[in-house]
């Protein structure tokens, strides 16, 4: 498609799994963000024929380092003062949800859950209302995807993190402890009230795979609740999007599944009120005797994933294009495309490795160059 794929006119599946989850986020989506990653994110850009000429309003960009990245707010506002106050309201919150939800801190109310339920397995544990509902978004996630992806994996996370400082494989003891422990099977939460109930006393919790999508839906929110429509947040490789820049009809997104330095498998986007995430490991792996291994794991089995493969997800909202970016990684592209189905969003892959030399593969809505 000559200019780039025009993602502004998706129409979205009415029928998906999500609507009435999505719609009962509201403002809720302000909630569990991940610690700082020792992996960088795969770039995603805003580019500058994105950007307005409009009298009535001004471009103005703000950006700040959080949850191990760069996040960015491009915005179109009446004043540098109206522009600087939401901005720095927004990165408030990330900054605040970052120090309350983070995995790398055990005084986090994440971390605090994971303790409480090691103390009394059985017992129904008060939770935020925040931290509830982005339970239960990765609860059904983790069910839709067959669990390709699962918050509970903070144990394999750990491991795999450990295996790839060191070179080697985890012990085959270790991992099945690991694999035992992990997983959403093992806690309950409640339909109607913000409660969850742990099965077992030694799991895990790990938002790394919602936490910047998550931020940035919230980030969005507190953004429109000062008046602010006009405006994308990027955060590492997610992108929220409210209105297009006045007079354009989408926020032009460049996405380089193979890293800055390449210029490989770039994408070109037109977007606006949607998520864009995109996950992957085409460029990014360690060597283990001899075979190579990505950052993302494999909940089932412990064990990155086989590099060669990237995702990018474009959901009603980023918490979903977040976590779905990486469940995509996981399963590869056939199967993929039929969890995009199901979940009523859409997905383009970029594979190389085995033969494949920047294969793309897309959904109906957004469909390959």
């Amino acid at each position: 498609m000559a200019g780039g794929l025009r993602l502004s006119v998706i129409v979205w599946r009415q029928g998906g799994p999500f609507k009435a989850l999505v719609n009962s986020f509201g403002v809720a989506l302000l909630v569990g963000l991940q610690g700082c990653r020792d992996v960088p994110p795969i770039p995603i850009t805003v580019d500058s024929d994105s950007l307005s000429l409009a009298a009535e309003s001004r471009h103005y960009s703000f950006e700040e380092p959080c949850m191990g990245t760069l996040f960015r707010i491009d915005l179109y506002a009446a004043s540098e003062e109206v522009a600087s106050k939401a901005s720095s309201q927004a990165f408030d919150v990330a900054h605040a949800l970052n120090a309350r939800f983070t995995d790398y801190d055990s005084r986090s109310e994440l971390m605090e859950l994971c303790k409480s339920g090691s103390n009394t397995p059985g017992t129904p544990l008060l939770l935020s209302p925040e931290l509830w509902e982005a339970l239960k978004l990765g609860a059904e996630i983790e069910r839709l995807s067959e669990g390709a992806f699962d918050p509970a994996v903070g144990h394999l996370t750990k491991i795999w993190r450990r295996s790839v400082r060191k070179g080697r494989l985890p012990q085959e003891g270790v991992l099945a402890e690991a694999l035992a422990r992990t997983g959403m099977r093992h806690i309950e939460l409640a339909e109607s009230q913000p409660e969850a109930i742990f099965l077992r006393s030694d799991v895990l919790l790990d938002f790394g795979g919602l936490g910047k999508g998550i931020a940035a839906d919230a980030m969005l929110d507190v953004l429109s609740l000062e008046g602010i429509k006009s405006v994308v947040v990027l955060a590492g490789g997610d992108v929220r999007a409210g209105a297009p820049p006045p007079g354009k009809d989408g926020w032009a997104v460049t996405i380089r599944p193979y890293g800055s330095s390449s210029g490989q498998g770039i994408r070109k986007l037109r977007i606006h009120h949607c998520g864009v995430s995109t996950s992957g490991s085409v460029h990014q792996s360690v060597e283990i005797d001899g075979r190579h291994y990505s950052h993302i794991v494999d909940p089932k089995t412990g064990i990155g994933i086989a590099p060669g493969i990237a995702a990018t997800v474009v959901a009603p909202n980023t918490a979903l294009s977040d976590a779905l970016a990486t469940a995509m990684c996981v399963v590869g592209s056939k199967r993929g495309l039929m969890l995009a189905e199901k979940a009523g969003v859409e997905v383009l892959f970029v594979e190389r490795g085995e033969g494949l030399d920047g294969k793309v593969t897309g959904s109906l809505g957004f469909p390959a160059e």
